[in-house]
């Protein structure tokens, strides 16, 4: 087995936040209880949690919050649960978890009344799933990336309709493993699938584009890409943060429409960064990422617009795993597991920052801007009843201002030819300079 390759030095870049703005709670008290946990937040902000119990073998356990307490209950208790627990929520709000037990990649569903399960995929003698992640479709239906292992590795994906569950393998590996799978979903409910190839030390995607499955290596400077988590933007462009096991720190690549733009949120603290990475964007697309500096502190970097902020969530932990959603109020939910004395699962929650750029939409339904993408200009289409006294900017992703515009007439047409291919921000400004639009573009 390979072992990842810390530096240690002692060395901060970033300046830390206090930590005081996280509420913290403990979840559940046991003997190792809480390895390998997942969060997902359903429609009015609350809670719910995919973990492993180690007191009695390793059981599946579920835990959600009911706006007064936490509810807990054994989803499996015959067999032992290993690898990875991953959690959906349905349109229902019902919980799906996918998990690995006896070789076998299985679907566990609450019906409203009692727990359901499945075998979703298995071969004898054949892992199967222990790394996996679980999300669901437009339709309602459920979707699982995950590993199958035979000595040989293969990613693949499987997805359920009317007839049943459906499988295809995505990448496959000789002689070595993938690992830290994570899945993502886009307006075609086609996959995009973050993975670790162990066999180079590298972060790879995959996607379907409807026909046929795609491969890139996203990073391989060094030993990158495990605990690797995934999200896509509002134009389906995939975002994905990872750890980087040479430098001991933590990874975030996106993709904006010709290249992979790849940066360093955090390394070099102490023991090492980035253990299990999770990734979520809020509704303007900026990134958030919950990771642990290796038995120690619970940290959360987020995007400000400029620069990569950082914060300590809770630093009396020895945390080994971290699970990162945010609600649709903007609140982050993090859980994550304590190691120390007293192995707990444990919650915090934020509420959502206004530093960095701000986003307004006042009077955004009055505004449309088209074609988007585009290749040599905009329209930019105003409904008002105000004379016409608006004002059009366009900035970088770091929030240079790139261009600007007077606009005087009901439609107006912007010139973007000369700018290069990527994603930009374009704001709407009224007389009194506020900002009443703000959209991503993309130069083609």
């Amino acid at each position: 087995m390979k072992k990842l390759i810390f530096i240690f030095l002692m060395m901060s870049i970033f300046p830390l936040l206090t930590y005081s703005q996280w509420n913290i709670e403990t979840v559940d008290t046991a003997e190792t209880v809480g390895k390998a946990c997942d969060i997902i937040v359903d429609a009015n902000g609350y809670p719910h949690i995919s973990y492993r119990d180690g007191t009695i073998g390793w059981r599946l356990k579920y835990a959600h919050w009911n706006n007064s307490e936490w509810q807990k209950a054994f989803v499996e208790t015959n067999e032992s649960v290993y690898g990875v627990t991953s959690i959906a929520l349905d349109d229902t709000g019902n919980p799906h978890i996918a998990f690995f037990t006896d070789g076998k990649l299985w679907h566990a569903w609450w019906d409203g009344s009692d727990w359901q399960q499945e075998v979703v995929d298995a071969l004898i003698w054949v892992d199967v799933g222990e790394w996996n992640s679980i999300t669901f479709d437009t339709d309602g239906y459920p979707h699982i990336a995950y590993t199958y292992y035979t000595g040989d590795s293969y990613l693949k994906h499987a997805y359920k309709d009317v007839s049943g569950w459906h499988t295809q393998v995505a990448d496959s590996l000789t002689g070595d493993e993938f690992q830290y799978v994570s899945l993502a979903l886009d307006g075609n409910n086609n996959p995009h699938i973050s993975y670790y190839d162990w066999k180079d030390d590298d972060l790879k995607y995959a996607y379907y584009n409807g026909a046929n499955w795609n491969i890139e290596r996203v990073d391989s400077t060094g030993q990158v890409g495990t605990c690797s988590s995934i999200a896509l933007d509002g134009i389906d462009y995939p975002h994905i943060s990872y750890t980087d096991g040479t430098n001991g720190g933590v990874k975030y690549a996106s993709w904006d429409g010709s290249d992979w733009q790849i940066e360093t949120v955090e390394s070099n603290i102490v023991t090492g960064l980035g253990l299990y990475t999770s990734l979520a964007l809020d509704a303007n697309d900026r990134p958030y990422i919950s990771y642990a500096e290796y038995m120690s502190n619970m940290r959360f970097a987020y995007w400000d617009g400029s620069n990569w902020q950082i914060e300590i969530v809770d630093s009396a932990v020895s945390c080994e795993w971290t699970s990162l959603a945010i609600d649709n109020n903007g609140y982050c939910h993090i859980a994550y597991y304590d190691s120390g004395d007293s192995t707990n699962l444990k919650y915090a929650k934020r509420i959502p920052t206004t530093e960095g750029i701000a986003f307004y939409y006042m009077n955004e339904n009055n505004i449309n801007i088209y074609p988007n993408p585009s290749k040599e200009s905009i329209t930019i289409d105003i409904s008002s009843n105000n004379s016409l006294k608006f004002k059009a900017e366009i900035f970088d992703i770091q929030g240079k201002k790139l261009k600007q515009q007077r606009l005087t007439k009901v439609k107006s047409e912007m010139n973007i030819s000369d700018l290069s291919r990527g994603i930009y921000i374009i704001k709407i400004k009224n007389e009194n300079k506020k900002v009443i639009k703000c959209n991503k573009i993309v130069k083609e």
